[in-house]
């Protein structure tokens, strides 16, 4: 079974009736996608400042690995490692998102499927 947080901008059930279509469920656990396709998973879900820190520290990482001469290996045990902790970060991220975005998070739903 997968849990998923369901986010509202209102909390107030006639709210929610009135306009179903801005229900927005956000499944709880690892985000296979972010951890396959990172920088573009965050500009297809629209998280700007975390694809930029993305696009940020992933340089860093670039420079700081050519600097220190860091065997090809480790560089991408690192890059690796980036991405698993956007995997398991990424959909914390939209639910901050949907947060700063007036969203509330009215409920969990546990089901087989969305």
């Amino acid at each position: 079974m997968t849990t998923f947080t369901v986010h509202h901008p209102h909390r107030v059930p006639a709210e929610i009736l009135r306009n179903p279509d801005a229900i927005v469920f956000v499944r709880d656990g690892f985000a296979w996608r972010a951890y396959a396709f990172g920088l573009l998973w965050l500009f297809v879900k629209g998280l700007w400042l975390a694809a930029l820190i993305y696009i940020a520290v992933f340089m860093a990482g670039i420079l700081l690995s050519a600097t220190l001469a860091l065997p090809a290996t480790l560089s991408a045990v690192l890059f690796i490692a980036g991405h698993i902790i956007l995997g398991f970060e990424g959909n914390n991220l939209c639910r901050s998102r949907l947060k700063r975005q007036g969203c509330e998070e009215i409920g969990i739903v546990v089901a087989s499927t969305l």
